[in-house]
């Protein structure tokens, strides 16, 4: 499941599995957050399985207009699929696979790992960001239309088996910002982007990881500095008796609209 604001309440995109390798994407569209009446449209059916419980197979955004656009990550082959629709109820969804399956023997053990973060660049064309399902390198898609026929390709890392999805959001200047590992260093970073696609970047260091390297998600705040949140062991930190091995929650506020200074 996934959710994002429009200027009228929520919108959610979730997953029906069924017994046969389907998956039935859908749209639910709340007026405000009690949902008393929510409406639901049907956008695709897709080859599916049940995701591990940690991954992330669907992202949603929302654009200028109302119309939401929608990432899903086939879990068991790794190609991603983006529905656009025409209009805020979605009546006429479009359905483009800009990314093809990617085989792996060893896909069972990512599937905890896996997974895809979303954002609209300021002329409503998917960003999008994901680990590589065979090598769980950090990377990047930036679509060159709204419905994301085809897009180009970054890779924001070095490989990295144990690298969980990373997260993405956009800057003030619509340049993306993803939240990641550098798993040699074992450490959180801020790859920071010059333009859209990602040729010219920046990656900051932000935290040391002292054990595994946890889920993480980043948001822009509304004072336009971008907050990381991530699960996991900081060096020196004081743990519960018992719970030496247990991650906790994590916050970094950028102080900083890129998360370094001049920017």
């Amino acid at each position: 499941m996934a959710m994002a604001t429009a200027s009228e309440g929520l919108v959610i995109a979730h997953i029906g599995l069924d017994d046969l390798r389907r998956a039935t994407l859908r749209l639910t569209r709340c007026a405000d957050v009690a949902c008393a009446d929510p409406r639901t449209v049907t956008l695709a059916e897709m080859r599916g399985r049940s995701a591990g419980r940690h991954a992330r197979p669907l992202a949603v955004a929302v654009d200028r207009l109302d119309r939401p656009v929608v990432a899903y990550l086939d879990t068991e082959t790794g190609a991603i699929s983006v529905v656009s629709c025409d209009s805020a109820a979605c009546q006429n969804p479009e359905v483009r696979r800009p990314l093809g399956p990617v085989l792996d023997r060893d896909v069972e053990r990512a599937r905890d790992l896996v997974g895809v973060d979303l954002a609209l660049d300021r002329q409503g064309r998917p960003v999008l960001a994901y680990r590589h399902f065979r090598t769980g390198a950090a990377m990047l898609l930036t679509c060159a239309s709204r419905e994301c026929e085809r897009g180009t390709e970054t890779r924001l890392t070095e490989p990295g088996w144990r690298r969980p999805y990373p997260g993405l959001t956009l800057d003030g200047r619509g340049n993306p910002l993803v939240a990641t590992y550098d798993i040699a260093a074992r450490t959180l970073v801020l790859v920071a982007c010059d333009d859209i696609v990602c040729r010219e970047r920046s990656t900051l260091p932000l935290a040391e990881v002292e054990q595994d390297f946890g889920h993480l998600d980043i948001a822009m705040g509304v004072d336009g500095r971008p907050w990381i949140a991530w699960t996991g062991v900081a060096p020196g930190e004081l743990q519960p008796p018992g719970a030496e091995d247990e991650a906790s929650l994590q916050i970094i506020a950028c102080a900083h609209q890129r998360c370094r200074p001049g920017d």
